[in-house]
């Protein structure tokens, strides 16, 4: 239950409508084909174009070599017999190296007419780069990006084409360009350890290494302490939208599917749903393996167990407050045996002070200021002390039984309002005791003066 974290709105923030990514493409396609110029300094680049089908697998198709001689020629990848379901989405150009090269200056890369045909022999134009520039160089692991510009003056046919120049990146990371139809940098939410490690505040932008390598634009939007089953000990932590992720990883990915494989689900149901009913449908499946769920725990079966416990439900604050009312008790015992045995002791005085023509209610305000100093000076000492010794004393609670420190952390909260409550029925007491102490002085003065 994430409200109770203060986590809700936070996530809520993250979420956002699913993203179908690419340029969509009609009809049973055959190939995909791009315009492509450059130079000879690029002859170890291979292009590949990389699509989304109907049934939400990734995959690549090889497009050819970068070096073109420096002129321009069509290179096209063919998807036959690669088993895709239309209709397919172009999702990016991605360019791969061979990975034992030395890193170098490479010339830019002009891409033109991106054009895919049907088996039917149509042909459909993906981008000819005429209404403005809808692409974005994939990020690399450098301080200077590679970027994609929109040229008029290089163009294989119209007016436009994309320039992509390369920045001084490693050669053996995936690289290239992506339609811009999904939305970065995606927005996080990140623990405060791992803000701590990594010097980023809210509000910042970064580059975070995701899965096997895929480097994802993240701008972090909120923080937090804790984190539901993500222990403090394991290291920071960064919340994504799993979508979002999703789709971010594959339309910058190669070969491998990007998978997010689920370790756990937290799972909030709707108001008025039968939690039982819940668990028991899921505890079902726990026999069948390949459902892949070794256990189910229910936030509310686990607090009516603690309830139900006996050392639980009538422990710890229940045994506090027992002790508390106790204490109470004594206290109020033994100031008000104080009070009555400090008057016996100063009879004669009192009874002196009456015959000196001092008035009862006068008697009372003496003895209200002498002793009312010292309820509220012992009040407030024997509340500051209690709290210190409280913790001190409770301390081992914040820690297991191996001396870690448990999380969420120990919180020592003191009820006030019961300790207000408590000192306001001494307090009572006490008035009550000065006032008979006052009747008993009263009635007694004169006597005490004749005998003693």
């Amino acid at each position: 239950d994430f409200a109770s974290t203060g986590l809700g709105p936070l996530l809520d923030s993250l979420s956002a409508p699913a993203v179908i990514p690419g340029r969509p493409l009609t009809g049973d396609v055959r190939s995909i084909s791009a315009w492509v110029k450059g130079e000879k300094d690029l002859h170890q680049m291979t292009l590949w174009a990389r699509y989304r089908d109907a049934t939400g697998r990734y995959d690549v198709a090889e497009l050819g070599m970068a070096d073109t001689g420096g002129v321009w020629r069509q290179l096209t990848a063919s998807l036959v017999g690669r088993g895709a379901t239309s209709p397919i989405s172009l999702v990016s150009i991605a360019i791969t190296m061979p990975p034992n090269l030395a890193s170098t200056v490479y010339p830019p890369l002009l891409i033109d007419d991106i054009t895919a045909s049907t088996l039917d022999g149509a042909s459909q134009v993906v981008d000819d780069f005429e209404s403005g520039l809808h692409w974005s160089a994939l990020p690399i692991r450098a301080r200077e990006q590679d970027t994609v510009t929109l040229v008029k003056d290089s163009s294989h046919a119209g007016q436009g084409a994309v320039r992509m120049s390369f920045g001084p990146g490693t050669v053996n990371e995936v690289r290239g360009l992506y339609t811009t139809t999904q939305s970065l940098p995606l927005d996080v939410v990140a623990s405060e350890s791992f803000l701590a490690a990594t010097g980023l505040k809210v509000g910042t932008s970064a580059m975070l290494l995701i899965g096997r390598g895929t480097l994802t634009p993240v701008t972090i939007r909120g923080s937090y302490r804790l984190f539901p089953t993500l222990p403090g000990a394991a290291g920071g932590s960064v919340v994504f939208d799993r979508d979002q992720l999703a789709t971010w990883g594959e339309t910058a990915g190669f070969n491998d599917a990007f998978d997010l494989v689920p370790g756990e689900a937290l799972v909030r149901l709707r108001p008025g749903a039968d939690s039982d009913a819940v668990g028991k449908a899921l505890a079902e499946r726990l026999t069948d393996p390949s459902y892949g769920v070794p256990q189910v725990m229910s936030r509310q079966s686990q607090l009516d167990s603690n309830r139900r416990n006996p050392l639980i439900a009538a422990g710890g604050s229940g045994i506090l407050f027992v002790a508390f009312a106790a204490i109470l008790v004594l206290v109020a015992a033994a100031l008000l045996l104080s009070l009555l045995t400090s008057v016996a002791r100063r009879r004669v005085e009192l009874g002196v002070v009456r015959a000196l023509g001092v008035s009862q209610w006068q008697v009372l305000r003496m003895l209200t200021m002498e002793y009312a100093t010292v309820a509220v000076v012992g009040t407030v000492i024997g509340s500051a002390l209690g709290v210190v010794i409280g913790r001190q004393m409770l301390g081992f609670l914040d820690v297991t039984e191996t001396g870690a420190k448990i999380e969420p952390g120990f919180i020592l909260q003191t009820r006030w309002d019961l300790v207000a409550g408590g000192v306001g029925a001494v307090l009572v007491l006490f008035a009550a005791g000065l006032f008979l102490a006052t009747r008993i002085v009263a009635k007694t003065g004169s006597e005490v003066l004749r005998t003693e």
